[in-house]
């Protein structure tokens, strides 16, 4: 065929997109086919023209479902770091109060705090004299449950200012980082005049003393019944077996005060126990076990000054085992108190009556109130 300038149709189908058709006329060509550049040519104009319309709704389709995918996603990332936020938050220490509570020559240190839900902040305490300049550190304080560290300063001077500081360390983040205010110890001088001596005495007084040096009262309790603003009670040497409830109060400057001389003690327990050859006041009850009578509730119980264990029940003191903390007793022994018969059941180790032994029992679980 002879070489020369035509028109010359041309159907070609497009691979970019399946089913896609365009159909156009190439201008010039060979009796041989199309030359390189004019189908280099067609194939970009079939792309822009009819492809690419189809593929860019495609491409939207599918963006619009991946988007659609991914949400789930991203709202669980965002929950995430969200709750991450809020744990970073709670686990974050905020300090609150600082509660001092002083006395003659100690202070009571209450620091509270909110936040550390991880509970790994710590603390340290510092205190000094009103003006000193440097800081000294005071008695590791102990974390109770309800955001509080508590403590106490010791050695402290009577009618003498300090400053307490409480340092906070939080890995997760403190703010403030500690805890400060001014406190003065109480003053222990007694003010001057205004009110009466008594005396109280365990060893010489008779029940119908009234309160003088020569004519003591008998017992602490009738010597506080006495008691007027400003009036002193001197507790003379001996031992008292009594639990003191104080119903007087003083004012400010005339104090009531109860002093007690050398060799002055407070004693909870029962003396009729703390003696040798007691043994017809114990019986056996098998397993090792003795048992006495008591009045009420013992507040602790010694053989030869060396403190038994308290269980709570009789197959507890048998076993010599605390069930609770799974823990058995391999000690001095043990004791359990039957509320209802008043009856205190003692063991040994090794079993052994104690009525052989000065047995200390007290009785008594407060001495002033």
């Amino acid at each position: 065929m002879a070489s020369g300038s035509y028109r010359q149709t041309a159907s070609l189908t497009s691979g970019v997109s399946p089913g896609s058709r365009g159909r156009m006329e190439l201008p010039g060509g060979t009796g041989h086919g199309e030359r390189p550049n004019d189908l280099a040519r067609l194939l970009k104009r079939m792309t822009e023209e009819s492809a690419m319309p189809e593929y860019a709704a495609q491409s939207d389709a599918c963006s619009r479902g991946i988007l659609r995918g991914l949400l789930p996603f991203i709202f669980l990332m965002v929950m995430c770091l969200s709750a991450r936020a809020q744990e970073g938050k709670d686990n974050a220490t905020a300090l609150g109060t600082l509660e001092l509570y002083p006395n003659f020559e100690t202070v009571s240190v209450y620091a509270h705090f909110g936040g550390d839900a991880n509970k790994n902040n710590t603390t340290e305490l510092l205190f000094r004299k009103a003006g000193a300049k440097e800081w000294r550190k005071g008695h590791p304080l102990d974390r109770l449950p309800g955001g509080r560290w508590v403590g106490t300063i010791f050695w402290l001077s009577p009618n003498t200012a300090y400053e307490v500081r409480v340092r906070f360390k939080d890995p997760d983040g403190v703010s403030p980082e500690e805890l400060s205010r001014p406190v003065k110890t109480r003053d222990d001088r007694w003010p001057k005049g205004g009110g009466k001596t008594y005396y109280v005495s365990a060893e010489k007084a008779n029940t119908g003393g009234r309160g003088s040096k020569a004519a003591p009262f008998r017992t602490i309790g009738r010597g506080v019944g006495a008691l007027s603003p400003g009036d002193t009670l001197i507790v003379q040497k001996g031992i008292y077996r009594e639990h003191v409830t104080v119903q007087k109060t003083g004012r400010p400057g005339m104090y009531i005060r109860i002093k007690g001389e050398k060799g002055a003690i407070l004693d909870s327990r029962d003396p009729s126990y703390d003696v040798l050859d007691q043994k017809d006041k114990w019986a056996k009850a098998g397993d090792g076990i003795f048992t006495t009578k008591l009045s009420g509730d013992p507040t602790y119980v010694a053989v030869e000054q060396r403190r038994l264990y308290g269980f709570d029940s009789l197959d507890e003191l048998k076993t010599l085992t605390n069930r609770r903390r799974k823990a058995v007793v391999k000690t001095i022994g043990g004791y359990w108190y039957d509320r209802r018969t008043r009856t205190l059941h003692v063991k040994q180790i090794p079993p052994g009556d104690p009525g052989a032994k000065r047995m200390q029992i007290g009785t008594l679980s407060h001495a002033f109130t």
